[in-house]
Parts: C-alpha cells; sequence; structure tokens
C-alpha cells in the first residue's frame, strides 16, 4: 500500500493499523478505493512479524 501512497511511509502505514487493531472487514471498507485492481492482482491480509536487524519495540 504504501508504495501507491507517496506521502505515506510502510512504517507509518503498520504503526496506524496495530494502534487501530481493525478487523479486516472494517481496514477493507477503509481502503479499497486506494487498491488497483488488476486481472491477475490479488491481496492478502496477513498478520505475520518477521522481525528485521534494526527492528525495535515502541
Amino acid at each position: 500500500m504504501a508504495n501507491h501512497l507517496q506521502k505515506i511511509s510502510h512504517d507509518r502505514i503498520n504503526r496506524y493499523l496495530k494502534n487501530l487493531e481493525l478487523g479486516t472487514e472494517v481496514l477493507w471498507e477503509n481502503v479499497k478505493e486506494e487498491i488497483e485492481t488488476t486481472r491477475d492482482g490479488y491481496l492478502i491480509f496477513d498478520d505475520t512479524v518477521m522481525n528485521k536487524k534494526y527492528s525495535r519495540a515502541y
């Protein structure tokens, strides 16, 4: 999503979603207008966390 929204970073989106604790239905209602649909495309909502070398807990 951050790739399509030029003024919003990936980290900012993650912090927003973490603080709101939205369900997938509510999330979809809020972002579906921003999604570019393609015939071969798909969107996956996944709550997997992958540690990064320089990540920190706030």
